[in-house]
């Protein structure tokens, strides 16, 4: 049987874009994260589903400090307000 755990991440980051734009990153065009934090975000993949919709599954490869992980995100509900 899986076992999940559930955690919260956060982080500061300094950009050059509007609320509109990070939004549209964050939830349309998710994999280009990857290009504009490379040294905390290696890779954002998706594995099922389209990139924005609910139901999507996503990974996520980051570094913490030193430590290098793997994160799955499974999207249940998108609020697009």
């Amino acid at each position: 049987m899986a076992c999940s755990q559930l955690q919260k991440i956060e982080t500061k980051v300094h950009l050059k874009a509007s609320a509109q734009q990070f939004y549209d990153v964050l939830c349309n065009r998710t994999h280009h994260i990857a290009n504009i934090l490379p040294k905390k975000v290696q890779s954002v993949q998706i594995h099922k589903g389209e990139w924005g919709t609910e139901g999507s599954i996503i990974s996520w490869n980051y570094t913490l400090g030193i430590q290098t992980s793997t994160a799955q995100l499974l999207l249940l509900e998108l609020n697009k307000n």
